[in-house]
Protein backbone atom coordinates (compact mmCIF):
# COMPACT_ATOMS: atom_id res chain seq x y z
CA UNK A 1 0.00 0.00 0.00
CA UNK A 2 2.10 3.47 -0.94
CA UNK A 3 0.95 6.99 -0.52
CA UNK A 4 -3.29 7.28 0.05
CA UNK A 5 -3.92 3.90 0.35
CA UNK A 6 -7.35 2.76 1.04
CA UNK A 7 -5.99 -0.58 2.71
CA UNK A 8 -4.56 1.43 5.41
CA UNK A 9 -7.84 2.01 7.16
CA UNK A 10 -7.89 -2.17 7.51
CA UNK A 11 -4.20 -2.27 8.99
CA UNK A 12 -4.38 0.21 11.60
CA UNK A 13 -5.30 -1.72 14.45
CA UNK A 14 -6.72 1.55 16.13
CA UNK A 15 -9.16 1.85 13.34
CA UNK A 16 -11.05 -1.71 13.68
CA UNK A 17 -12.96 -1.32 16.94
CA UNK A 18 -13.88 2.60 16.49
CA UNK A 19 -13.89 3.54 13.11
CA UNK A 20 -14.22 0.52 10.80
CA UNK A 21 -17.77 1.14 9.99
CA UNK A 22 -16.56 4.42 7.99
CA UNK A 23 -13.45 2.73 5.83
CA UNK A 24 -15.31 0.92 3.25
CA UNK A 25 -17.00 4.43 2.40
CA UNK A 26 -13.51 6.19 2.71
CA UNK A 27 -12.16 3.71 0.43
CA UNK A 28 -14.62 4.26 -2.72
CA UNK A 29 -13.92 7.83 -2.17
CA UNK A 30 -10.33 7.29 -2.37
CA UNK A 31 -10.86 5.30 -5.60
CA UNK A 32 -12.44 8.11 -7.46
CA UNK A 33 -9.70 11.39 -6.62
CA UNK A 34 -10.64 12.77 -9.82
CA UNK A 35 -14.29 13.30 -8.55
CA UNK A 36 -13.74 14.09 -4.39
CA UNK A 37 -10.58 15.46 -4.58
CA UNK A 38 -11.43 18.26 -6.90
CA UNK A 39 -11.49 21.75 -5.70
CA UNK A 40 -14.87 22.39 -6.98
CA UNK A 41 -16.73 19.45 -5.55
CA UNK A 42 -17.21 21.17 -2.34
CA UNK A 43 -19.45 23.75 -4.05
CA UNK A 44 -21.35 21.30 -6.63
CA UNK A 45 -22.42 18.32 -3.54
CA UNK A 46 -24.86 20.60 -1.80
CA UNK A 47 -26.63 22.13 -5.30
CA UNK A 48 -26.66 18.67 -6.17
CA UNK A 49 -28.63 17.73 -2.86
CA UNK A 50 -30.52 20.91 -3.29
CA UNK A 51 -31.62 19.46 -6.57
CA UNK A 52 -32.10 16.30 -6.28
CA UNK A 53 -33.97 15.94 -2.69
CA UNK A 54 -35.87 19.17 -3.67
CA UNK A 55 -36.99 17.81 -6.55
CA UNK A 56 -39.24 15.24 -4.21
CA UNK A 57 -41.34 17.77 -2.73
CA UNK A 58 -41.55 19.28 -6.27
CA UNK A 59 -43.05 15.87 -7.40
CA UNK A 60 -45.72 15.96 -4.33
CA UNK A 61 -46.77 19.38 -5.41
CA UNK A 62 -47.40 18.62 -8.53
CA UNK A 63 -49.22 15.22 -7.89
CA UNK A 64 -50.64 15.53 -4.83
CA UNK A 65 -49.58 12.33 -3.48
CA UNK A 66 -48.69 13.92 0.23
CA UNK A 67 -51.74 16.28 0.48
CA UNK A 68 -53.09 14.90 3.54
CA UNK A 69 -49.76 15.91 5.40
CA UNK A 70 -50.00 19.36 3.89
CA UNK A 71 -49.35 21.56 6.63
CA UNK A 72 -51.86 24.54 4.98
CA UNK A 73 -53.70 22.96 3.10
CA UNK A 74 -55.66 25.39 1.61
CA UNK A 75 -52.75 27.75 0.34
CA UNK A 76 -50.86 26.82 -2.56
CA UNK A 77 -48.33 29.15 -4.33
CA UNK A 78 -49.46 30.86 -7.69
CA UNK A 79 -47.71 30.21 -11.21
CA UNK A 80 -46.25 34.08 -10.76
CA UNK A 81 -44.98 33.53 -7.03
CA UNK A 82 -43.27 30.17 -8.07
CA UNK A 83 -41.79 32.16 -11.30
CA UNK A 84 -40.51 34.77 -8.68
CA UNK A 85 -38.80 32.33 -6.43
CA UNK A 86 -37.20 30.83 -9.76
CA UNK A 87 -35.86 33.87 -10.92
CA UNK A 88 -34.55 35.18 -7.27
CA UNK A 89 -32.97 31.68 -6.70
CA UNK A 90 -31.19 32.05 -10.54
CA UNK A 91 -30.44 35.03 -9.72
CA UNK A 92 -28.69 34.30 -6.30
CA UNK A 93 -26.72 31.14 -7.93
CA UNK A 94 -25.69 33.66 -10.49
CA UNK A 95 -24.06 36.28 -8.78
CA UNK A 96 -22.61 34.01 -5.73
CA UNK A 97 -22.56 30.22 -6.41
CA UNK A 98 -21.68 30.31 -10.19
CA UNK A 99 -18.50 32.56 -9.58
CA UNK A 100 -17.23 31.20 -6.58
CA UNK A 101 -17.57 27.30 -8.01
CA UNK A 102 -15.72 28.88 -11.29
CA UNK A 103 -12.95 30.45 -9.59
CA UNK A 104 -12.11 27.41 -7.31
CA UNK A 105 -12.11 25.53 -9.82
CA UNK A 106 -9.67 27.20 -12.01
CA UNK A 107 -7.83 28.73 -9.11
CA UNK A 108 -7.58 26.03 -6.06
CA UNK A 109 -4.99 22.77 -6.13
CA UNK A 110 -6.26 19.62 -6.18
CA UNK A 111 -7.16 18.52 -2.79
CA UNK A 112 -5.21 15.92 -0.99
CA UNK A 113 -7.82 13.90 0.76
CA UNK A 114 -6.84 12.42 3.88
CA UNK A 115 -5.80 8.54 3.96
CA UNK A 116 -7.93 7.34 6.97
CA UNK A 117 -11.34 8.01 7.40
CA UNK A 118 -12.54 9.64 10.81
CA UNK A 119 -13.36 7.72 13.44
CA UNK A 120 -17.19 7.60 14.48
CA UNK A 121 -17.10 9.16 17.31
CA UNK A 122 -15.04 11.94 15.65
CA UNK A 123 -17.28 11.91 13.00
CA UNK A 124 -20.50 12.36 15.25
CA UNK A 125 -19.10 14.84 17.41
CA UNK A 126 -17.97 17.09 14.49
CA UNK A 127 -21.25 16.88 13.12
CA UNK A 128 -22.78 18.29 15.94
CA UNK A 129 -20.44 20.41 16.34
CA UNK A 130 -21.38 22.17 13.61
CA UNK A 131 -25.23 21.50 13.73
CA UNK A 132 -24.93 23.68 17.05
CA UNK A 133 -22.84 26.15 15.42
CA UNK A 134 -24.92 26.97 12.73
CA UNK A 135 -28.37 26.67 14.37
CA UNK A 136 -26.70 29.17 16.73
CA UNK A 137 -24.78 31.68 14.47
CA UNK A 138 -28.43 31.96 12.37
CA UNK A 139 -30.95 32.54 15.29
CA UNK A 140 -28.64 35.42 16.78
CA UNK A 141 -28.93 36.47 12.84
CA UNK A 142 -32.60 35.81 12.52
CA UNK A 143 -33.84 37.81 16.15
CA UNK A 144 -32.05 40.49 15.17
CA UNK A 145 -33.38 41.32 11.63
CA UNK A 146 -37.04 40.59 13.35
CA UNK A 147 -36.54 42.68 15.94
CA UNK A 148 -34.58 45.48 14.21
CA UNK A 149 -36.83 46.77 10.67
CA UNK A 150 -34.33 48.28 8.87
CA UNK A 151 -31.99 44.96 8.75
CA UNK A 152 -35.75 43.03 8.04
CA UNK A 153 -36.55 45.27 5.24
CA UNK A 154 -33.53 45.09 3.88
CA UNK A 155 -31.86 41.54 4.07
CA UNK A 156 -34.98 39.60 5.27
CA UNK A 157 -38.37 40.54 4.17
CA UNK A 158 -37.99 38.91 0.81
CA UNK A 159 -37.86 35.46 2.04
CA UNK A 160 -41.22 36.25 4.02
CA UNK A 161 -43.45 37.17 0.80
CA UNK A 162 -44.20 33.46 1.69
CA UNK A 163 -46.87 33.03 4.76
CA UNK A 164 -47.21 29.37 3.29
CA UNK A 165 -44.09 27.13 2.97
CA UNK A 166 -43.26 25.32 0.02
CA UNK A 167 -39.85 23.95 -1.02
CA UNK A 168 -39.44 27.00 -3.47
CA UNK A 169 -39.03 29.35 -0.29
CA UNK A 170 -35.65 27.63 1.07
CA UNK A 171 -34.11 29.51 -1.48
CA UNK A 172 -35.54 32.37 -1.81
CA UNK A 173 -33.65 34.77 -0.03
CA UNK A 174 -31.64 37.66 -0.63
CA UNK A 175 -27.78 37.98 -1.87
CA UNK A 176 -27.11 38.90 1.62
CA UNK A 177 -28.65 36.23 3.74
CA UNK A 178 -27.55 33.99 1.20
CA UNK A 179 -23.99 34.81 2.03
CA UNK A 180 -24.45 34.57 5.71
CA UNK A 181 -26.14 31.03 5.49
CA UNK A 182 -23.30 29.85 2.80
CA UNK A 183 -20.49 31.81 5.32
CA UNK A 184 -22.60 30.05 8.60
CA UNK A 185 -22.10 26.49 6.88
CA UNK A 186 -19.15 26.06 5.50
CA UNK A 187 -16.74 28.28 7.73
CA UNK A 188 -16.96 26.35 10.84
CA UNK A 189 -15.71 23.37 9.16
CA UNK A 190 -13.15 24.81 7.61
CA UNK A 191 -12.15 26.24 11.35
CA UNK A 192 -12.90 22.90 12.59
CA UNK A 193 -10.79 21.37 10.41
CA UNK A 194 -13.45 18.47 9.90
CA UNK A 195 -12.54 15.34 8.07
CA UNK A 196 -13.81 15.94 4.23
CA UNK A 197 -16.46 13.12 5.20
CA UNK A 198 -17.97 14.77 8.10
CA UNK A 199 -17.58 18.37 6.04
CA UNK A 200 -19.65 16.72 2.68
CA UNK A 201 -22.45 14.88 5.17
CA UNK A 202 -22.48 18.46 7.48
CA UNK A 203 -23.61 20.14 3.89
CA UNK A 204 -25.85 17.18 2.43
CA UNK A 205 -27.36 17.47 6.58
CA UNK A 206 -27.73 21.21 6.55
CA UNK A 207 -29.82 21.54 3.24
CA UNK A 208 -31.92 18.46 3.85
CA UNK A 209 -32.75 20.11 7.07
CA UNK A 210 -33.26 23.61 5.47
CA UNK A 211 -35.78 21.54 3.05
CA UNK A 212 -37.30 20.17 5.25
CA UNK A 213 -38.41 23.22 7.04
CA UNK A 214 -39.80 25.08 4.29
CA UNK A 215 -41.20 21.66 2.59
CA UNK A 216 -44.96 22.54 3.76
CA UNK A 217 -45.36 19.08 4.61
CA UNK A 218 -45.67 16.93 8.27
CA UNK A 219 -44.43 13.64 7.23
CA UNK A 220 -45.01 11.35 10.16
CA UNK A 221 -43.00 8.63 8.22
CA UNK A 222 -39.88 11.23 7.97
CA UNK A 223 -35.96 9.53 9.12
CA UNK A 224 -36.17 12.67 11.28
CA UNK A 225 -39.46 12.61 12.40
CA UNK A 226 -38.71 10.99 16.04
CA UNK A 227 -36.40 13.81 16.77
CA UNK A 228 -39.32 16.11 16.16
CA UNK A 229 -41.48 14.77 18.47
CA UNK A 230 -39.04 14.75 21.30
CA UNK A 231 -38.53 18.37 20.42
CA UNK A 232 -35.25 18.14 19.30
CA UNK A 233 -35.72 18.94 15.48
CA UNK A 234 -38.27 21.96 14.60
CA UNK A 235 -39.03 20.16 11.97
CA UNK A 236 -41.22 21.41 8.76
CA UNK A 237 -44.61 22.81 11.36
CA UNK A 238 -42.30 24.39 13.48
CA UNK A 239 -40.91 26.59 10.72
CA UNK A 240 -44.10 27.13 8.68
CA UNK A 241 -45.44 28.63 12.32
CA UNK A 242 -42.77 30.85 11.73
CA UNK A 243 -43.59 32.14 8.64
CA UNK A 244 -47.04 32.78 10.15
CA UNK A 245 -45.84 34.31 13.29
CA UNK A 246 -42.65 35.82 12.71
CA UNK A 247 -41.60 36.59 16.08
CA UNK A 248 -41.95 32.25 16.94
CA UNK A 249 -39.49 29.60 16.28
CA UNK A 250 -36.25 31.74 14.83
CA UNK A 251 -33.87 28.42 14.97
CA UNK A 252 -33.11 26.92 12.08
CA UNK A 253 -33.19 23.82 13.03
CA UNK A 254 -33.36 22.44 16.76
CA UNK A 255 -35.77 24.03 18.95
CA UNK A 256 -33.20 24.29 21.93
CA UNK A 257 -32.46 28.52 21.68
CA UNK A 258 -36.32 29.27 21.01
CA UNK A 259 -37.14 27.40 24.23
CA UNK A 260 -34.20 29.33 26.29
CA UNK A 261 -35.57 32.69 24.82
CA UNK A 262 -39.12 32.10 25.10
CA UNK A 263 -39.48 32.35 21.14
CA UNK A 264 -40.60 28.75 20.83
CA UNK A 265 -44.22 27.86 19.92
CA UNK A 266 -45.97 24.98 19.27
CA UNK A 267 -49.17 26.97 17.64
CA UNK A 268 -51.09 26.46 20.64
CA UNK A 269 -49.47 29.57 22.52
CA UNK A 270 -48.84 32.52 20.87
CA UNK A 271 -48.58 35.57 22.62
CA UNK A 272 -50.49 38.61 21.84
CA UNK A 273 -47.03 40.64 21.42
CA UNK A 274 -46.17 37.39 18.87
CA UNK A 275 -49.76 38.56 17.01
CA UNK A 276 -48.49 42.08 17.28
CA UNK A 277 -44.83 41.76 15.84
CA UNK A 278 -45.98 38.86 13.15
CA UNK A 279 -49.27 40.93 11.74
CA UNK A 280 -46.43 43.64 11.53
CA UNK A 281 -43.89 41.92 9.65
CA UNK A 282 -46.35 40.51 7.28
CA UNK A 283 -47.11 43.93 6.46
CA UNK A 284 -43.48 45.00 6.26
CA UNK A 285 -42.82 42.00 3.72
CA UNK A 286 -45.76 43.22 1.82
CA UNK A 287 -44.48 46.83 1.35
CA UNK A 288 -41.06 45.54 0.75
CA UNK A 289 -42.09 43.81 -2.22
CA UNK A 290 -44.80 46.35 -3.54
Amino acid sequence: CEGISPCAAHTDPAMASEAYVLAPVWDWVLARPSVFAQPWFDGIFPLFVLLSYGAIFVVADVTGCWDRYRLQPSVRPTAQQLWRYALNTIFVYSVIVVPVNLATALLAPVKELPALPPTLAGFGLELLILLVAMDTGYFAWHILHHRNKSLYRQYHALHHEATATNVWVAQHLTVGEFIVVAVLSTVPALLLGAHPLTAWTWYALSVTLSIDGHCGYDLPFHPFAPLVWLGILGGARHHDLHHLRPMTNMAPFLTFWDRVFGTFSDGTQLTAEQFKFGEAHALESAKKTE
